[in-house]
């Protein structure tokens, strides 16, 4: 799903959402080789950051969010943060 600037892909067999800001080092390690894709697994870079620092209560600018504890509400708010959407 496109969001402003940023792709995300939710993987529901891990249970987790990643958030790639497009042109950054991440969304290229993902994206560039998108028509040799063979597997949806293949747009994971797990070494990512996850999107809420619970310790100290921060959002990343992209990362990796599982589908724990209260989830959807970080989600929220990150989106909320740090997605800007055009107006048309």
């Amino acid at each position: 799903m496109f969001m402003g600037d940023y792709v995300v892909v939710e993987f529901t067999e891990v249970g987790a959402l990643y958030a790639y800001k497009v042109g950054s080092s991440y969304y290229r390690e993902a994206f560039n080789s998108i028509g040799s894709l063979s597997k949806i697994d293949d747009l994971k870079v797990t070494r990512m950051p996850m999107l809420y620092d619970l310790d100290y209560m921060r959002f990343a600018p992209e990362g990796r969010m599982p589908h724990q504890g209260y989830w959807d509400w970080r989600i929220n708010n990150w989106i909320n943060r740090q997605v800007k959407i055009k107006d048309e």
